[in-house]
């Protein structure tokens, strides 16, 4: 059965695996800018300086791409903070092919998106005074070399620090 948080946690890991492409994606365009992953006719997307970015021509009356081997708009600049999208207008008669859009999207964001779910997807914990097994309130129990043993369970406690009310006493 399809539940909440099972949708939850499957789009939390898929969220950690974009990160992570993004992430090995930052390396790469640092390593090797001006990388052209893939050229068409009408459209190109490059990974260079950190970011990656998609130029299309919707307009195009010949085979000519103006930004088949070239780093158009991410050379202008080391970093990008902020995505940005350019609509193309419509073409001129007297160039025959229209203006170039582009999406230009930073790699940081995608990658602190990674991080933000993969630091949700860690267990949560209680609070220190409590008994990690049964939730029992565990500030009033004396310890005993150190260890303190949960009445209601039996959990013993390897922490000495989750009995605040004994910390500063020898």
């Amino acid at each position: 059965m399809i539940t909440r948080p099972k949708v939850r946690r499957v789009a939390l890991f898929i969220g950690v695996a974009v990160g992570a492409i993004s992430l090995l994606a930052f390396v790469v365009s640092v390593v090797r800018p001006c990388g052209t992953l893939l050229s068409g006719n009408a459209r190109s997307i490059i990974l260079a300086r950190g970011s990656i970015g998609v130029y299309w021509q919707p307009f195009m009356f010949s085979g000519f791409n103006a930004y088949r081997n070239g780093d158009p708009g991410i050379a202008t600049g080391w970093w990008r903070w902020l995505p940005k999208w350019v609509e193309p207008k419509a073409p001129s008669p007297q160039v025959g092919f229209g203006p170039i859009g582009e999406f230009i999207m930073p790699l940081w964001i995608p990658t602190a998106f990674g991080l933000w779910c993969a630091y949700y997807t860690l267990p949560e914990r209680g609070p220190r005074h409590l008994c990690e097994k049964c939730k029992y309130d565990l500030r009033a129990v004396p310890a005993k070399a150190g260890l303190i043993t949960c009445p209601e369970c039996g959990h013993t406690s390897d922490t000495p620090a989750a009995n605040p009310a004994h910390e500063g006493t020898s």
